[in-house]
């Protein structure tokens, strides 16, 4: 069950924090902007209908292969030159039915950081995955995302724009944790998330063509003692020179493979 802050202090406190984060945001936005030139192309990925549900658990199984999920990196696009390289790679799982939109993170980590509990918390100051889904429309700006916590804490909202965050929405994501160790013996956690059609399809609105969503994925990687302290990493590059997510318009594209012409229909 998902819980909320409680008190009114705690609600000023994160009130404050999060325009403290959109106001930097936005003062950084009109100057950071990376040249066109210099940015990789938009991703674009095939995903596949599994013929059943995906049973998350939080754990390394077989169950990713047996759905023939499609399998993708994130990239740390934003290394120093003074940076301990981390060598901790996420691989993204993901597929789909009629239901739900599945995602497995794995994540490899030597120095887990988990202390947000409470539903909109500030997740991104834990070890966190963080999703962003859009409509292949031409309003590129409008965005859903979800921030989950190596703890499962959650922190979904709807984007317009920097400045504008709404907190108010709700994924009803279901959320599969636990810290793992690898084949090559490396330590870690894998996040597993089920998004359900009912509660994504009508946040991202008509669409162009159908079978086709915007999206991009990232991991904050929270690093105590090193440089930096904090590593993000991300599917389809932002443009922006500094890390960060929110730039709607350089999302990738996520084609739903076996559905040329509509979404899934939304659950019940």
């Amino acid at each position: 069950m998902r819980t909320r802050p409680s008190g009114r202090g705690a609600s000023v406190s994160l009130a404050a924090e999060r325009r403290k984060r959109r106001l930097l945001l936005l003062a950084t936005l009109a100057t950071s902007v990376v040249f066109a030139a210099d940015l990789p192309p938009l991703p674009e990925l095939h995903i596949p209908r599994t013929a059943s549900p995906v049973a998350l658990n939080g754990r390394l199984d077989d169950k990713w292969d047996v759905a023939g999920a499609a399998r993708f990196m994130l990239t740390e696009f934003w290394t120093r030159p003074d940076a301990t390289p981390t060598g901790e790679t996420t691989t993204v799982r993901i597929a789909y039915d009629d239901h739900s939109l599945y995602l497995g993170f794995h994540c490899v980590d030597t120095h887990i950081v988990g202390n947000r509990t409470a539903a909109d918390d500030q997740t991104y100051r834990d070890d966190c995955v963080e999703v962003f889904l859009a409509g292949d429309r031409e309003r590129l700006s409008d965005a859903i995302g979800l921030e989950v916590s190596v703890t499962g804490a959650i922190a979904d909202f709807y984007y317009r724009h920097s400045d504008w965050f709404h907190y108010g929405w709700d994924s009803h994501a279901i959320v599969k944790t636990g810290r793992v160790t690898f084949p090559d013996g490396r330590s870690g956690f894998v996040i597993e998330i089920a998004i359900p059609w009912r509660t994504v399809l009508p946040a991202l609105g008509p669409r162009k063509r159908g079978g086709a969503l915007r999206a991009n994925f990232g991991r904050w990687n929270q690093r105590p003692g090193e440089k930096p302290p904090s590593v993000f990493s991300l599917w389809s590059h932002s443009g922006l020179s500094f890390p960060s997510p929110h730039r709607p318009e350089r999302y990738g594209r996520l084609i739903l493979a076996d559905s040329p012409e509509t979404l899934p229909p939304a659950a019940p």
